[in-house]
């Protein structure tokens, strides 16, 4: 049986992000500015969210990840509350951050620190569920480029695109196509994709690509959301014929994204940040991190 459910989630909460909300530094002193790790309320949220699609039925084998630690983090959060053990967890660079997200913009931020991401070998520190084994899906090339605030371009092959939410949305779009594509992916009934603000979004507009717009998932794609699509069967007379995908559209039948936030974090992202209980979170809805 083909592919059913694609799950799109994005990393839980970020400690730089926790932290800087309540007026303390991080990055002057962070031995990679670019690769925070997840706050406290994150983990939190990462195991609300794996409870959440136990309680939904999905029967997941294994996860892909951004190889960013954030990602990395919430994914091995969420499989071992799912009981996925060694192996489950799949490191694939197709997922990761846009490169203008990348932090150093300004000059008071210190620049990225290279290689932009850990390698495997150092990741399985972070996570001991990582398949050493696996081979990415899809290949992502950065360069320094001093032209850009942060001095991170990344570049395509076959591509001279230079506008860097061009070329993550095209990046998303292959990583898709080659999701669908892999060997063996058929006889998975659903993959967990974690990755981050601008991944999630492009990822899940290649997916819903010739969706009529009332069927388009709404809401804020704010930290640690998620959501589920599957195929939209297409009649005769339906749309999808646009969808550069095998099987036509994929849709999300909840029709919101999902949340591992909890309702005051919600609350306290709209009032700058601080819940009524007096603790600080920073649930960016945006596409950057």
């Amino acid at each position: 049986m083909p592919l059913q459910h694609i799950i799109l989630m994005r990393h839980a909460e970020r400690l730089d992000r926790y932290l800087e909300a309540k007026g303390e530094d991080w990055i002057s002193t962070a031995p990679r500015p670019q690769d925070s790790p997840l706050s406290p309320a994150g983990r939190d949220q990462a195991r609300r969210v794996a409870q959440q699609l136990k309680d939904s039925g999905f029967r997941i084998r294994f996860i892909l990840c951004s190889p960013m630690v954030r990602c990395v983090e919430t994914a091995d959060l969420v499989a071992g509350e799912l009981g996925l053990g060694a192996g489950s967890l799949r490191v694939e660079p197709g997922l990761v951050e846009e490169s203008k997200a990348m932090r150093g913009k300004a000059a008071p931020e210190p620049p990225p620190v290279w290689p932009l991401h850990l390698p495997v070998s150092q990741l399985l520190d972070v996570s001991p569920r990582i398949d050493e084994s696996f081979v990415p899906l899809l290949p992502v090339h950065h360069v320094k480029n001093e032209a850009y605030p942060n001095q991170v371009q990344e570049v395509l092959d076959d591509c001279d695109e230079t506008n860097a939410d061009t070329v993550t949305s095209i990046r998303c779009r292959n990583f898709v196509s080659a999701l669908m594509q892999a060997d063996g992916m058929a006889e998975e009934e659903c993959v967990l994709c974690v990755g981050h603000g601008a991944s999630v979004k492009y990822c899940a507009e290649a997916l819903q690509e010739g969706l009529p717009a009332d069927r388009v998932l709404a809401g804020e794609r704010g930290v640690s959301c998620f959501a589920a699509f599957c195929p939209l069967e297409v009649t005769a007379g339906g749309s999808g014929q646009d969808s550069r995908l095998p099987r036509g559209p994929w849709h999300a039948p909840k029709g919101v994204w999902g949340t591992g936030s909890e309702v005051s974090d919600v609350d306290a992202s709209v009032s700058g940040g601080r819940s009524s209980g007096g603790s600080v979170v920073h649930d960016r809805g945006d596409d950057q991190g």
